[in-house]
């Protein structure tokens, strides 16, 4: 699990399922009883169970805690060195964290990517072994969760919905008699993934938002004629304007401000078009509270050129070319990036 903070309770259920991971450890007799020769003693099958938990609990390989375990350490001993393990693992993490944070990731730094990391987000919509996948009652919450949120949208309107707040949210669905309030369960599921650590998902961008119910001041952005999506004052707004005058009218805005609840509806119809597959959507779009649509950057068009500005086609075109010679524009998700994101030639990277 990695569900932090206020949200372990709450949403610690969820992502359990990975698609291609090992499955729950089961239990002695039920390992005995899938062994047709019977070939190994009662003994040796409790070792192997209790290496699993003790795996399972430290977040390494089995193959490394046998390395480390004899076959006759009892699971209080294997408890114990998953404990050693796993405050390891912490000071090995808390290291890396450090380690990143040095890091300027616009230096151009040309060292080694991971070759599993490249592999997914040169390939984005496929799904990888690492992938956490939603599946059971997690997928019907899931959609139930977006259906409604879908609802809400629907009810107040494109433009408002663009930085409708979370309360906002939640009243208009509670008094909405069409709509209905949000489910425990929906909320929870909300709440868990609002809180999680998106590193799990691979998604490696910084978090831009730690209060779910944070607002989106309305005197501090502008509502961009002719697009339903809002700019904040200031440095976004500016740099628009001035792409727009070099540019021309061929550059359209297709993505502003967004609020949390916006990029929850984003993300969690994503994540139903890639049928559970919360890394595949986090390739795609952040996740809710590490958008950084909601602290300044947006995402920029062609005219005409429909879905086609959110595919490698917008790189094809004249507006891009014109974004790339203007020499004042940063793309946030350049070629093989370092956030777990696919290539996306049309987000401007401003905050």
């Amino acid at each position: 699990m990695f569900v932090t903070g206020a949200a372990v309770a709450s949403g610690s259920y969820l992502w359990q399922h990975r698609h291609g991971a090992h499955a729950a450890p089961l239990s002695v007799d039920q390992e005995l009883a899938q062994m047709p020769e019977r070939h190994m003693t009662r003994e040796e099958v409790a070792h192997r169970v209790h290496l699993e938990i003790a795996r399972d609990e430290a977040g390494i390989s089995l193959e490394e805690l046998m390395r480390s375990t004899k076959p006759d350490m009892n699971l209080e001993h294997l408890e114990r060195l998953a404990d050693e393990l796993r405050h390891q693992q912490r000071i090995d993490q808390h290291q890396e964290a450090v380690a990143r944070a040095a890091e300027d990731a616009y230096t151009g730094a040309e060292d080694e990517l991971d070759e599993r990391y490249l592999a997914r987000i040169r390939d984005p919509d496929a799904d990888h072994p690492e992938d956490i996948i939603l599946t059971g009652e997690e997928w019907d919450t899931l959609l139930a969760t977006a259906r409604r949120i879908e609802a809400v949208r629907e009810y107040v309107g494109f433009g408002n919905f663009n930085i409708l707040a979370w309360d906002d949210m939640l009243a208009f669905a509670r008094n909405a008699s069409e709509i209905g309030g949000f489910q425990a369960r929906e909320l929870e599921f909300m709440e868990g993934l609002f809180h999680a650590d998106a590193r799990d998902l691979g998604f490696y961008g910084d978090r831009t938002g730690t209060d779910i119910t944070t607002r989106i001041i309305r005197e501090e952005v502008v509502k961009v004629p002719r697009s339903g999506h809002f700019l904040r004052r200031g440095e976004s707004l500016d740099l628009f304007n001035r792409l727009t005058t070099d540019i021309g009218d061929s550059l359209i805005l297709t993505s502003g401000v967004r609020s949390i609840p916006k990029q929850f509806d984003l993300f969690l119809a994503r994540a139903i078009r890639t049928e559970g597959n919360l890394s595949r959507a986090s390739r795609s779009l952040a996740p809710p509270g590490y958008s950084y649509h909601a602290i300044g950057d947006f995402d920029v068009g062609k005219y005409g050129l429909g879905l086609g500005n959110f595919s490698e086609e917008f790189a094809q075109t004249n507006v891009f070319k014109e974004l790339q010679g203007l020499g004042y524009t940063n793309i946030r998700y350049t070629v093989d990036n370092r956030f777990g994101v696919r290539f996306e030639p049309w987000h401007i990277r401003v905050a």
